[in-house]
């Protein structure tokens, strides 16, 4: 027992005597703070690009799902769209997560990801996302439910309501409901986080499963902001409403996944010009030139009629 004692004593001044040696070495100290940065940096870095590719990889997955289901779509098929883009193009926001659940009677998923808002711009053809809001979900269940799978989701908010709680006081959407599925593996349809929520939000979920699991059970849980995470990207000081409205600068590596959603929204809100022939054939018949006008602030239309003086007076139709 004493020789035990005397190595445990050794041992504690011996890592006193080393602290003290390192805080004598002021070069030393500032290397290791270089040296975290210089890591924080690295992780801001791995944890974009990880997103990036998990949004990628989930939307390509579930559009080549969405595709072979609905082969008879010979719209979609054409245009080589991976989904229907009017999803995309009338949502609020896009909510990427994955997830796991395990069950037997008591259940339980976890899982994590982020949403991106569309942000509003002077045209049409300027689609614009907010920097991505990284998320963690937490649920659990009791009831008829065995299994295991794991669900890689894509889901487009319709309404502004999951972005008004995660960026409101809480930072969280609560969720309470049933969930009832069959599912083993593959595509999936699912309104919400689960089948049957007491509150609904407004989402269009497609899922990508895998795993077998029958579930009929009581859910209890939510989607919270991860606050950690965020605060390492963006900063403490940086909210989830500075962070969804387009205060951060959306960084350069999620473009890739912004590159494919816009060339996809683009098929879809397509801004036309004017029809050329028939302007010109008015032009030859009746000399005015339907071009020649000026809008006024107050939505007054001002046509440049060359046979009057002062021109014509009317409302854009």
């Amino acid at each position: 027992m004493l020789v035990i004692f005397r190595e445990i004593t050794d041992l504690a001044e011996a890592a006193q005597s080393l602290d003290l040696s390192t805080e004598n070495k002021p070069k030393g100290a500032k290397h290791q703070v270089r040296h975290s940065a210089m890591a924080q940096v690295a992780d801001r870095t791995t944890i974009l690009s990880e997103a990036c590719a998990l949004g990628e990889g989930v939307y390509r997955r579930v559009g080549e799902l969405e595709a072979a289901t609905d082969s008879d779509d010979l719209t979609t098929r054409l245009a080589g769209m991976p989904l229907n883009a009017r999803w995309v193009s009338q949502a609020d926001s896009l909510l990427i997560y994955r997830a796991t659940k395990t069950a037997c009677l008591l259940g339980s998923v976890e899982g994590d990801g982020f949403i991106i808002s569309r942000l509003p711009s002077s045209h049409p053809s300027l689609i614009h996302w907010s920097a991505p809001l990284f998320v963690r979900i937490r649920l659990l269940s009791f009831g008829l439910s065995f299994g295991r799978q794991h669900v890689e989701s894509f889901m487009p908010c319709m309404t502004s309501e999951m972005r008004r709680l995660l960026s409101g006081p809480s930072a969280a959407c609560s969720v309470t409901g049933v969930e009832a599925s069959i599912n083993c593996g593959g595509l999936q349809h699912k309104a919400d986080l689960i089948a049957l929520p007491a509150d609904s939000v407004g989402t269009v979920g497609m899922n990508h499963t895998s795993g077998v699991l029958f579930d009929l059970s009581l859910v209890r849980g939510g989607i919270e902001v991860d606050t950690a995470k965020n605060a390492l990207l963006y900063g403490a000081d940086m909210t989830p409403l500075q962070v969804l409205h387009g205060t951060v600068d959306a960084p350069r590596e999620m473009q890739p996944l912004y590159g494919l959603l816009n060339a996809e929204l683009l098929q879809v809100e397509r801004v036309t010009p004017p029809a050329r022939v028939s302007a010109s054939l008015e032009r030859y018949s009746t000399g005015f030139d339907p071009d020649r006008r000026v809008v006024l602030a107050d939505g007054t239309v001002l046509y440049g009629d060359p046979t009057r003086r002062g021109g014509n007076k009317g409302k854009d139709a």
